[in-house]
């Protein structure tokens, strides 16, 4: 299982380089339509300024969603580990102490209704 882990970790973090890769050249094509528009007397520059506008726009979003969702794949993983080693862990004080803070809860739980 920990080969497991590592192998799906390089594969995620090589998905992550090369979607940043590729948000990078987004960026940079942007940033050359814009110097063509600038530098260009075109009869459809409000046309092209718009477009521009927009590309701007998708690549803000979908930059900000792709670091979202790895934030949120982290975290879950981050979840993943630390419930797979709370369950696999033979500490005789790990269980008690969460048997102990889950009473704790239900005794406030009950209280607060009662």
């Amino acid at each position: 299982p920990k080969d497991n882990i590592e192998m799906d970790k390089e594969k995620r973090n090589r998905f992550e380089k090369e979607i940043e890769e590729n948000l990078q050249k987004f960026a940079e094509t942007i940033e050359k339509m814009s110097l063509f528009i600038t530098a260009g007397v075109n009869s459809e520059k409000d046309n092209h300024t718009y477009t521009l506008q927009r590309y701007r726009s998708i690549l803000h979003d979908v930059t900000h969603e792709f670091r979202k969702t790895k934030e949120e794949i982290n975290t879950a993983i981050i979840r993943a580990q630390l419930f797979a080693s709370s369950s696999s862990s033979s500490d005789s004080h790990v269980r008690p102490a969460t048997d102990i803070l889950l009473r704790e809860k239900s005794s406030l739980h009950n209280s607060i209704r009662g």
